[in-house]
């Protein structure tokens, strides 16, 4: 594993190094998906989310397909790569839905978008399409997340009783059934804040 994540590592930072973004492409990027890349960009991605979908997934996939590195790249390229972690970085979509959307690029029968970085918008797009399509796209609607955290507080009075008696653990059982009525397209961190807010913890 440790070896495939070197090599991973090293193939991103290749890539963004050796390649260089004209402006205009930057630009349009930025226009048409609201994504800042310049040339470090997919490191930079990498860097911030490194030991989990991205790293993880890739290898459990790569071992349970039994193929090798050259072959997963024909499933599913560094640009999608980086441009699925830049969804999850900027709260479109969270972890479980990024599964969701690994999956669909990893089955699904096409080709890959190839390992250019003028070819970044159309990895984008690719990321975009299948989370529109599947409505993977985080709920970012607080007074709607607010409305379905008030009625599991209400439905499940004992786990707020034993929260507040110090039982931070009871939290969990919250937490779930919330994840549950938003189809899993709450973020998991607001969920948390609003709970504690709502429950003054």
């Amino acid at each position: 594993h440790a070896n495939q994540h070197a090599s991973l590592r090293l193939w991103l930072r290749l890539l963004s190094c050796t390649n260089r973004v004209e402006d205009k492409i930057r630009q349009k990027l930025r226009e048409s998906f609201g994504i800042t890349l310049p040339r470090f960009d997919l490191m930079a991605q990498l860097e911030r989310y490194p030991d989990g979908l991205t790293m993880g997934e890739l290898s459990r996939r790569m071992n349970a397909d039994d193929l090798d590195f050259a072959q997963a790249q024909q499933r599913i390229s560094a640009l999608e790569l980086a441009a699925l972690i830049m969804r999850i970085n900027d709260n479109t979509i969270n972890n479980n839905s990024a599964k969701a959307v690994f999956d669909a690029l990893w089955n699904e029968s096409r080709v890959a978008v190839a390992d250019h970085l003028q070819d970044a918008m159309q990895a984008a797009s690719v990321i975009d399409s299948i989370i529109e399509a599947k409505g993977l796209k985080q709920m970012n609607d607080t007074g709607a997340l607010e409305a379905i955290i008030d009625e599991v507080l209400a439905a499940n009075p004992k786990n707020v009783e034993e929260f507040k008696a110090g039982n931070a653990k009871a939290l969990n059982g919250l937490v779930g059934p919330i994840m549950k009525a938003s189809k899993g397209k709450a973020n998991p961190g607001q969920v948390n804040a609003l709970l504690m807010k709502k429950l003054g913890g």
